[in-house]
C-alpha cells in the first residue's frame, strides 16, 4: 500500500474530526455540489477508508485500538466534553435526536 493511500486515509480521518465528526456515510454521500472550493482545493473522494485507516494504524504501530472513521467522531465528542461543552450541545452536533444516544459516546 502506498504512502499516498495512507495519507488520504489520515486526511479523511481529520476531515471527519474537523467537520464536527461527520459520519462516514454522510461524508461518502457528499457530491461536488456539497463542497465549496477554496484557494484551489480539490474535492474529497471516499473509498475503503476504514481499511486504509487500519493500514495507517499498523504503520504508526497503534495496536491498542482499531482505528476507524468512528474514532474521529468519538474523539471529537470527547474533546468537546473535555472542554466543558455540554452534552446538550454535543448531541445535535453529532446528529443525535436524543441524549441517550449521545451518552453512549461517553460510557
Amino acid at each position: 500500500m502506498s504512502n499516498r493511500v495512507l495519507e488520504t486515509a489520515r486526511r479523511l480521518f481529520l476531515f471527519s474530526y474537523y467537520c464536527y465528526s461527520i459520519s462516514f456515510i454522510d461524508a461518502a454521500l457528499l457530491t461536488k455540489q456539497n463542497i465549496m472550493r477554496y484557494n484551489g482545493g480539490s474535492s474529497v473522494v471516499y473509498k475503503r477508508n476504514n481499511k486504509n485507516l487500519a493500514k495507517q494504524a499498523e504503520a504508526l504501530e497503534i495496536t491498542d485500538m482499531k482505528l476507524t472513521s468512528y474514532v474521529s467522531r468519538h474523539t471529537m465528542a470527547m474533546t468537546l466534553q473535555d472542554n466543558q461543552v455540554s452534552r446538550e450541545v454535543i448531541s445535535p452536533i453529532l446528529g443525535h435526536s436524543d441524549l441517550a444516544t449521545t451518552n453512549t459516546y461517553f460510557g
